[in-house]
Parts: structure tokens; C-alpha cells; sequence
């Protein structure tokens, strides 16, 4: 059985499996299934060991964690566990799983009363289980049901969906579905009706499953419970029409004709007179009193409610309910495996009746251990009696027909196996025919590669004469006639070549063991800066900041390791909920303290009992009692005690004590040695063309190679072999492979505008006065600039300088990720259009793990058939916005699930919500446009669309623009010319007007910072770390080199044109012919571009390179790798220490 290690993401992570030794194994494990619960647990152990892939500081065992999950198949089906519980010590590691997700397990329901009768999928809607649970109804047979129904009180999620089922008459099951990548696709809940007469409700009928004791299962259970039953039930239901003030109108089943239903004897198993259903048979067998079978009130009366008006239905449901509980329940518990799914029926043939009964019987619990299957366990229940009413005469005929029936069945023994080796011995072939358990006398015929080869009763086979795998077919005939057959190979061997013996393995190291630990605290206001200042006691605590500790162990190879772990104090949450009312409780009145001494240490004093300690001599018990006096004037009595010690042996000497308080200050000592002189050490450079010096220079430093020393000498050495030299200027790269030529090009133009307020319409001018706050800009073909103020872009030039962040939700223009079914093929404005005017959501889509204190807009188009109509949107699961705030001026602070509200009208308009974040480590959903008649004077009639949306970092409303995978996705589908040409028309807008926006705002100190930046990017790359140093004081000097040589602003700009770009994706360093480049996108990922393909990118903490080439070598852990300096032409790894 193979384990799969899940994440918190779904993504696998690893596996356990019992079939191979170089993985993690599981045992003690128990799988629980529950027919009752709809659900199951899993149970499971892992030994801690160390594996060949496990990281030096990460074993995989440390991934089973409560954040992770287990899934594993069984029976071609996908089940999938979430961690609830782990245990462990420093062998071990024991999990506890359960198979349903949080919110349906530990999320609560308040109270609720249906104002109409309602079917199954709309109570799921109005408890919320689809949307948060993320539940799909599937299989649905109660879907013709409708009810009224009430609930009291608060229940979970899976309880209440439990007393749903119960209440439908109905069994539920949960069926999880994963995607080819691990993560979830579906939850679905199937909901069937309960099994009777006419339904087989979860599972099916397993004819071809008949167990019997000592026959097929080793050891069978079977337990009676009368402890439910009654034999009397007064069924009613309650009228539609109801008084306002008068008592509550019932409708009984008085006025239905008489009825009585007897059994193959005529004895009247089940009655009705009057309002009452009687089963008198089950009365006679287990009266109400003791010596009631005698007396007329024999009965065990129970009044069952039903959720109708008509007397036939409320009869039915009486009778269906006494048949159920009139008789006592019969369990079985069968030791062993039994194939069969929860819920199926099987049959149980039961020797524990007089004469023995066949009784069919549900599974509705199963434990399966699959590393020790002696331990699986079957529970079956709700049983049926088949068949035992039959006389004598008739159940011997009913055995021969059941006989008859039976098939023929060929048993094969031999005195000497079926494999011979080295061509010698032989083996008589001895068959036995069987029907059933009886054994027919018959003779048999031996067939190889057809020809018969003998009759009679046995065969005797010669391994001389088997020189290849033979088969031998056997034919049973009774009388005349062939009544079965079957085949039996022979097959012969050879011994085989001794193999070759192995080689010994690798010598493993030293051990090394923990000489010393040391344990600090201290306290950081961030969880990624360790603190200032470290003590051995823990600090005080302070809200809304870390508690560090560092743990450091010293080896008693001299070496040590540092760990940390950090705790965040979190501030006070919200007031909860009231809980329900508890009862009274029974406090302590008083408290009544005394004191005496005895000789015993086991029986307490009768007398001498006083309120202050007594003296005792050495040797004997003080004794305490108290007596606690209760409100509900009870008490209680409670003692203990202690010995007065004899005086002991005298004790061995105690531990050197600690170090003294320094003594005060001694003598001059005596005047050491003295010392030799010192010297000063100096660093010698100079430059060449090669690497052995060829073109020796100390002042040329346009060579390619460089070369260092150091000596305690201030001359320069003219030597070169006296130098290290490293090359430090790289050669020039080959050309690209040229693009392809482009479509002829049109003069694209860019005009700029300059206003007084936000949309241009107000102090609209073509020239800049120095006034205007807001710059507009667009692009086109044509030279002179529009006066028309809706053409140009506009933004606010007095505000912050924001580049903008990427749309956090992919593929919005065509609604491919949106999970609720609401897309049309209709659009606007180029986006797909979702549509609904049923009550939920319209726009369901995951997003992003969100930043704490970040703030985060989500922006979306929107319409509705009704002016001004309410909507809700949602950040939600889990609930960690802090506050709300939208285009409406709807504001609310610790919102549940980032709830929003919203009016819109019947036209298109963009709408926003702008949420702060509290922390989280999940991801959470976006969720627009829900509405419906539960929600803020909504209806279900309004049709309400949504298009565009998107989700962006920061506090700038933005408009909507595609996301970094819809770009990435543009980029590879390898647009056309014209597209080319748009997206080319795009950028020189943009370019132009980051230009024009940065003369106004960017100084010219912080463009030298760019320049300065870039090159230091540069020469960092190029250059090695030995030589860091110098290449940085280089670098300065090329920089104000550079600099001297930008006599004006333009030279400045065409350096950024040629070397950096800034878009949604983020800020791209490199030359814009796409040779070579860098990204560095807004979610913190860097990207290195060679060719225009991805082949590095840094992201999460981790380096993630396509290709790459170590000369020398490389080192991970405290392993290093490098060539072999004797033949260069293999590796080796050394182990290098460290800490």
C-alpha cells in the first residue's frame, strides 16, 4: 500500500510505502469507516529514519505535521485525509486524520426555521455547506422531497448535514475527487434513500457474499440489543391550517379503515385499532413489565411526529418506524477481511437459532489495517430473516434444489509438488471431485497438448519427460457424462551459476554526539530579523510581536549548530458568539482545614483533629484532612500525608561549588619578553593580456586580465609569475539568430495634455504652466495633438510615484477559472460575461496567499435587471480581513470572511473594494456578485453580470489589465504581426509617458543611482569573489567614467531606453534587444532572460536554474563536490564539516 504526503497546497511531497526499504514505512495503522458518520478516520505510525533524498535539516518524517494531508487508493477509489492529530517522540511519529475538511467538521450552523418546505440541495444552500465547505451535491434521490423543518440551538456543519439526512429519510456519503496534479477537484456529497424494502441506500446487494462460521470467516460476534425497542406507536402529524392562540391541531389515523398484517402461521405480527399501531407478536415475546404477558397493558408505547397531513402517509410512516424497532437489534462482528464496501449486504448464515436462520445484514463499520490485515474487522447490522418458515418436508427439498445448483469443482493433490529440479524424482497426480462440501465418486481422463495420457483415478508424472512448463487438463466424468474441468503445470528447474560476491559498501563515518545545548530567548517585533538581545529566562511577553528562541548545540567534534524557532504573540481577537446558557452549577461554601498525627501512614486518626499544626516526632505521619462544604449542602472529606523523617546517614560530599566573586586587583606583574617588531602588509596589482602575464603592465588597466599578490614589501614587483591572475573582462558574444522582418510600420505619435482635475475636462491645456496637476497622455498615427479631454489617460502628477502591481487573478477577460457555473458566451467590451439571478455567488475564483497589513482592491464590472441593487462580495476562508471599504462608501471594520456590500445600477460600471489583511499563510477566494432574497432586500428574480474583475497590491484603484500568467501566455502563443505592431504602438506610449511623469518627479541624483545600480549589477556578475574588492573600486571609477561622459539629460535617457523597462510584469535590467536580461516582478520573483528564454529565476528562497555549468566545484551541506585532481575526468565528493 503506497502513501502519498500531501502539503498544505495538495501538492505531493513525498510517499510512504511498505514495499520499499529506501522510503518511509507505516504501521499500526487503522482505516475506520463509518455508515452511521458518513465519514472516516485513519490511523497510522512511521519510524523516524533518515533517507538518501531527506535535506540536512528537513527529513521528510518532519513533513507529516498538522498543516499536511495523506491520500492513498483503495479499490480503484481516491481517498484523502486531512492531519488532525500527530504524536510523536524521537522514534516515532503516530497521525490521526479524518477525511472531511475543516469547515464541515469544526465550522457551526446557528439555529434555523424554514419558512417554507424546502428540498434537500436548498437546506444545503441555506446552511452555507456548498459555498464555504465546498461541497457538490451529486447523486441526489431524495430530490422530490420537500420539508418543513427546525433546528435549535448550534450544531456543526457535518451534524447538521447529518440531521438533514435523518430527517429526509436519507443516507449521505462523501466522495473526494483529485486533479491529475493532487489538488482537490471535487468534494462530493451523494445523497441516497434510506435502505428498505424498495431502496438499497449507500452500497448494493452482494449475492455472491454468504459467510459462515467455521467455514469462511474464523471468528463471528453476534450481539442482541433490546434496550430501543417498543410495540406500540401512536403516529400523528400536524394540520396546515393552525390556530394563532389555540392549542396546536394534530391529525390522527382514527378515521383509516381497520388493518392487521399476519405471518405464514397466521399469527398478527403487526395491528392497528384506533389512533394506535400495535405489534402484538414482539409484545408477547418481550412484554413491558415483569409477568406482563399476562396482563391487558403489556405495551412499550412510543407518539412519533410525521411531516405530513394525510392520515394514509402518517400510517405508512408508523408502520415503516415499528417494523424497524420492535424487535431487538442483531449486530455481527466478523474477525478477518471480508471484501465488501461500507454500506453492502451481504448474507450471514446464523447456527446461534433454532434451526438456524440466513439473515441478511448491512456493513456499517470497517477497520482495515493494511500492514496487519489479522487485525481487519467488519461490523454488520439492520438485519432481515431471508428465509426459515419453510416445514421440513419442504426445507429438504429447497436444500436439493440449492444443491443441485451447485457447481462441480476439480481438487488437485500431489505426494511430491508440481516442480522438479535437475530433472529427477516424479509426482503422482491425485484430482477429487467436489460439489459444495460433498465429495462425488468419479473417474478422470488426462489430457497433454491433446492427447489423452492416461484415466483412471491418479497420473504419475516423470520429471525426465518435462523439459518444458506442462499442462495437464483433467476431465471429471459422473456416469457417461463430463461434469467439470480443469488444468494443473508442471513445471522442471535447474540449479543456476553462483553469482559473483558484492562489493563491501562504503565505510560509514564517525558518529558525532551532542556534547552541550544552550537554550536563549528574546524578543523581535518581525518573524524574519532575530532579535538584538538574548537571555536564558524567557522576556515578558508583548502582543503583537515574536518570542525567538535559539537553540545552540555543541558536538563533541568541536563543531555546533543553531536553530531557531519563533512564536507570534497574537493581540485579542473578537468577542465570540454567546454559547448556550449552562446549567446551575454546585460551588464551594466553605473550606475546612485540620490537623493531627498517627503512627500509621495508611489509616487516619480517629481522634486529636485540631486547626494548627501539631508537633510530631521523627518517625511518625502528619496527617491533613479537609472537608469542602458544597452550596447544595453536600460535602466531601479528603486527606493526605506526610512522614516526619528519622535522621538520615550522613550524606557523601556535594559538588564543588560555584565560582567566587572576584578578588580584589594583585601586583604589577613582571615585564614580559619583548615583542618583535611588527609589519605592515601591502596588496600589489597589476594588469595583463593573458593568463601567464604576457603584456605586463601596472597602470594599463584596459587589459583583460588582472592580476594580485601581498608581501610586507612597498615595491611593486616587475615579476609576473609573482602575481595571481583572473580574467576580469569578458570576451564579446556571438550574434543572435536574427528575428524575422517585420511588417512595414506606421509613425506612431504620442500627445500629452495637462488639466485641473482627474477626468481633463476642467483647465484643459496642451502646454504645462507649471499649475496643472493632472497628465494625460494616448498614442496614434496622426501628428497634431487632440483637444478632445476623453482621449488622453489621465493621473494624478502630485500623488505618490506608484509603478503599479500585476493583476493577482489569471485568465479574468475569458472567466476560465471562475468555479461557479454562471459564464455565458456573450461579451463586453472584449471580456466574457458571467450571469445569474439565483441566489449565491457570480464570480467564484482562488487567489493569493495575502501579505499582513497590506492592502489589497478588487475591481470588477458590473450590472443588474434592477436599479440599485444589493450585492455582497467576499475575501474570505479563512476570515482575516481587517477592514472594507468600497467604491459605495460601505465601510466596516473585522468583517466576517471580507463581506463587502455594494448598490449597482442597470448600466455597465466599475466597481471596487478595497481590503486590509490580517495574517494568514492560506489562499484565499475571491467571490463577486452573490446575492438572492437572503441577502440585504435582494431577490431571486434580479439577473445580476459581472465581467473584468481583478485583484490588485496597494492602495491605488486601478482599471483592469491582464495578469503575469495571461502576459506569459500572450508571449508564448507567438502573436502576429499587427499584434506585434499594437503591443510595439503600447510600449512607446508607456515609455513616453513614465519619460515625460519622471522629468517631473525623478531627480537627477536618484537616475545616478540606476546608472550606478546597473553597473554594479554587471560587474558583479563578471566578476569572482576573490577579486570583489577590486572589482567594486573598477567599477566605481567606470561609473564615474560614464557619468563624465553623459554630458545631458538625453544621453541619460537613451541608457535607460536601451537598458531598463518598467510594465505591469514588473522592472526588466538588460539590453531590449532580448539577448540578455533580468526581471524583477512585483510578487518577488527574479527572472534571467539569454535568448528571450527563461533560464534562471529566484523565487520563495529558492534558485531554480534550466542549465548550468560548475567548473570546479560545488558544495551542498557539509558535501563537496569537485574534480578529481588525479583524473579529471571523474568527481568526488568529500565530507567538509561545517556548522
Amino acid at each position: 500500500m503506497l502513501l502519498t504526503i500531501h502539503d498544505a497546497n495538495l501538492q505531493k511531497i513525498g510517499f510512504i510505502d511498505n514495499e520499499k526499504q529506501e522510503t518511509l514505512n507505516f504501521y499500526d495503522d487503522t482505516w475506520t469507516r463509518n455508515l452511521e458518520t458518513a465519514s472516516s478516520t485513519f490511523e497510522f505510525t512511521v519510524s523516524k529514519k533518515e533517507l538518501l533524498g531527506d535535506t540536512a535539516n528537513q527529513p521528510l518524517y518532519n513533513q507529516l505535521n498538522e498543516r499536511s494531508f495523506i491520500s492513498f487508493k483503495h479499490n480503484r477509489q481516491m481517498y484523502l485525509f486531512n492531519i488532525m492529530k500527530v504524536e510523536e517522540n524521537e522514534r516515532w511519529v503516530r497521525c490521526y486524520c479524518e477525511n472531511l475538511n475543516l469547515e464541515l467538521i469544526n465550522e457551526y450552523t446557528n439555529a434555523y426555521k424554514a419558512e417554507k418546505a424546502m428540498s434537500f440541495a436548498e437546506y444545503l444552500d441555506a446552511f452555507d455547506i456548498p459555498q464555504f465547505a465546498m461541497v457538490t451535491l451529486g447523486v441526489n434521490e431524495v430530490s422530490d422531497q420537500k420539508k418543513t423543518l427546525e433546528w435549535e440551538g448550534q450544531d456543526t456543519k457535518l451534524a447538521r448535514l447529518l440531521s438533514l439526512a435523518n430527517k429526509f429519510k436519507a443516507e449521505v456519503e462523501f466522495v473526494t475527487r483529485l486533479n491529475d496534479d493532487s489538488s482537490i477537484k471535487q468534494l462530493v456529497l451523494n445523497v441516497y434513500h434510506q435502505a428498505d424494502d424498495s431502496h438499497t441506500g449507500i452500497g448494493r446487494i452482494r449475492s455472491d457474499i454468504r459467510l459462515t462460521f467455521e467455514k469462511n470467516i474464523k471468528s463471528m460476534t453476534r450481539k442482541v440489543d433490546k434496550t430501543e425497542i417498543y410495540t406500540m406507536i401512536v403516529p400523528y402529524g400536524k394540520a396546515k391550517e393552525q390556530p394563532e392562540n389555540g392549542p396546536e391541531v394534530r391529525v390522527y389515523i382514527g378515521g383509516l379503515p381497520a388493518w392487521e398484517e399476519k405471518n405464514d402461521k397466521g399469527i398478527v405480527i403487526f395491528k392497528q385499532e384506533g389512533n394506535c399501531l400495535y405489534a402484538p407478536h414482539a409484545a408477547n415475546l418481550y412484554p413491558s413489565t415483569f409477568g406482563a404477558s399476562t396482563q391487558d397493558n403489556k405495551w412499550i408505547r412510543k407518539d412519533l411526529e410525521v411531516d405530513s397531513d394525510d392520515p394514509k402517509v402518517i400510517r405508512a410512516a408508523g408502520i415503516a418506524n415499528l417494523r424497524k424497532n420492535a424487535y431487538p437489534a442483531i449486530t455481527y462482528e466478523v474477525d478477518g477481511f471480508v471484501d465488501v464496501e461500507i454500506g453492502d449486504t451481504i448474507t450471514i448464515h446464523d447456527k446461534g437459532f433454532v434451526p438456524s436462520l440466513d439473515v441478511r445484514a448491512r456493513a456499517i463499520e470497517q477497520k482495515i489495517s493494511f500492514s496487519n490485515p489479522a487485525n481487519n474487522t467488519t461490523i454488520f447490522g439492520n438485519f432481515k430473516e431471508l428465509e426459515n418458515r419453510a416445514s421440513g418436508d419442504l426445507r429438504t427439498v429447497f436444500e436439493r434444489m440449492v444443491e443441485n445448483s451447485r457447481p462441480y469443482n476439480i481438487l488437485f493433490s500431489t505426494d511430491n509438488g508440481v516442480i522438479f529440479k535437475n530433472n529427477t524424482g516424479q509426482s503422482t497426480l491425485r484430482p477429487t471431485l467436489k460439489r459444495g462440501n460433498r465429495t462425488v465418486n468419479a473417474t478422470y481422463r488426462f489430457v497433454i497438448d491433446g492427447s489423452i495420457v492416461g484415466a483412471g483415478l491418479t497420473y504419475t508424472v516423470n520429471a525426465s519427460k518435462i523439459t518444458k512448463p506442462t499442462v495437464i487438463t483433467v476431465s471429471a466424468w459422473v456416469g457417461e457424462k463430463e461434469v467439470a474441468s480443469d488444468e494443473i503445470t508442471f513445471v522442471g528447474v535447474s540449479d543456476g551459476l553462483n553469482g559473483r560476491d558484492g562489493r563491501d559498501g562504503i565505510a560509514g563515518k564517525n558518529g558525532v554526539g551532542i556534547k552541550g545545548t544552550t537554550v536563549l530567548y528574546g524578543i523581535s517585533a518581525s518573524d524574519s530579523i532575530t532579535p538584538g538581545t538574548w537571555a536564558q529566562t524567557p522576556p515578558k511577553l508583548v502582543q503583537g510581536q515574536w518570542l525567538w528562541t535559539k537553540t545552540i548545540w555543541a558536538y563533541t567534534d568541536n563543531t555546533n549548530e543553531t536553530g531557531y524557532q519563533k512564536i507570534y504573540i497574537a493581540r485579542d481577537g473578537n468577542s465570540g458568539v454567546d454559547g448556550i446558557p449552562g446549567k446551575d452549577g454546585v460551588g464551594i461554601h466553605s473550606t475546612a482545614i485540620a490537623y493531627a498525627k498517627g503512627v500509621s501512614g495508611t489509616v487516619p486518626p480517629t481522634t486529636g483533629w485540631v486547626s494548627q499544626v501539631p508537633s510530631v516526632p521523627a518517625g511518625q505521619y502528619l496527617w491533613t484532612k479537609t472537608v469542602w462544604n458544597y452550596t447544595d449542602n453536600t460535602s466531601e472529606t479528603g486527606y493526605s500525608v506526610s512522614k516526619i523523617g528519622e535522621q538520615g546517614a550522613k550524606g557523601d560530599k556535594g559538588d564543588t561549588g560555584p565560582q567566587g566573586l572576584q578578588g580584589p586587583k594583585g601586583d604589577q606583574g613582571i615585564p614580559g619578553v619583548k615583542g618583535a617588531d611588527g609589519k605592515t602588509q601591502y596588496t600589489h596589482i597589476a594588469y595583463a593580456d593573458t593568463v601567464s602575464g604576457s603584456g605586463f603592465s601596472q597602470t594599463d588597466t584596459d587589459k583583460a586580465f588582472i592580476g594580485m599578490y601581498q608581501d610586507f614589501s612597498t615595491t611593486d614587483s616587475r615579476n609576473p609569475q609573482d602575481y595571481r591572475w583572473s580574467k576580469w573582462k569578458g570576451s564579446d558574444g556571438r550574434d543572435g539568430i536574427p528575428g524575422k522582418a517585420g511588417a512595414d510600420g506606421r509613425t506612431p505619435y504620442v500627445h500629452f495634455a495637462y488639466a485641473d482635475s482627474a477626468d481633463g475636462r476642467t483647465g484643459f491645456s496642451l502646454t504645462q504652466d507649471g499649475t496643472k496637476r493632472y497628465f494625460g497622455h494616448y498614442s496614434d498615427y496622426e501628428k497634431s495633438d487632440s483637444p478632445d479631454p476623453t482621449k488622453y489617460k489621465w493621473m494624478d502628477t502630485f500623488s505618490d510615484f506608484d509603478f503599479g502591481t500585476r493583476n493577482l487573478l489569471a485568465n479574468t477577460q475569458t472567466l476560465a477559472n471562475n468555479t461557479t457555473n454562471s459564464n455565458t458566451s456573450e461579451h463586453w467590451q472584449n471580456f466574457i460575461i458571467a450571469r445569474s439571478k439565483e441566489a449565491g455567488a457570480v464570480v467564484t475564483q482562488t487567489s493569493i496567499v495575502p501579505l499582513t497589513g497590506k492592502e489589497y482592491i478588487l475591481s470588477f464590472y458590473a450590472k443588474a435587471s434592477k436599479d440599485n441593487y444589493p450585492i455582497r462580495c467576499h475575501f474570505f476562508n479563512p476570515s482575516t480581513t481587517i477592514t472594507v471599504l468600497t467604491s459605495n462608501g460601505w465601510t466596516s471594520p473585522s468583517v466576517a470572511d471580507g463581506q463587502a456590500r455594494l448598490n449597482i445600477s442597470t448600466e455597465w460600471k466599475r466597481y471596487w473594494v478595497k481590503y486590509t489583511q490580517g495574517p494568514t499563510d492560506s489562499i484565499k477566494t475571491v467571490l463577486i456578485g452573490r446575492h438572492g432574497s437572503r441577502y440585504d432586500g435582494g431577490d431571486n428574480n434580479t439577473v445580476v453580470e459581472i465581467c473584468a474583475p481583478a485583484l490588485y497590491e496597494g492602495h491605488v484603484v486601478k482599471d483592469w489589465s491582464p495578469a503575469f500568467e495571461d502576459v506569459q501566455d500572450q508571449i508564448n502563443s507567438k502573436a502576429d504581426s499587427a499584434l506585434t505592431q499594437a503591443q510595439l504602438n503600447k510600449l512607446n506610449e508607456v515609455n513616453s509617458a513614465m519619460k515625460a511623469e519622471l522629468e517631473a518627479k525623478v531627480s537627477l541624483d536618484t537616475l545616478n543611482q540606476w546608472v550606478k545600480a546597473y553597473q554594479d549589477f554587471v560587474n558583479t556578475n563578471n566578476a569572482n569573489r576573490a577579486q570583489a574588492e577590486k572589482d567594486l573600486a573598477d567599477a566605481s571609477a567606470r561609473v564615474a567614467k560614464l557619468e563624465n561622459n553623459l554630458s545631458d539629460m538625453s544621453e541619460r535617457w537613451n541608457f535607460i531606453d536601451s537598458y531598463m523597462t518598467s510594465s505591469n510584469e514588473g522592472v526588466a535590467i538588460g539590453k531590449t534587444d532580448n539577448s540578455s536580461s533580468m526581471l524583477f516582478s512585483p510578487n518577488g520573483r527574479i527572472s534571467m532572460f539569454s535568448a528571450g528564454n527563461e533560464v534562471m529565476y529566484v523565487s520563495q528562497g529558492v534558485i531554480h536554474i534550466e542549465n548550468g555549468i560548475f567548473s570546479k566545484t560545488i558544495q551542498i551541506g557539509r558535501y563537496r563536490e569537485e574534480q578529481d585532481f588525479i583524473n579529471p575526468d571523474r568527481n568526488v565528493i568529500r565530507y567538509v564539516g561545517g556548522s
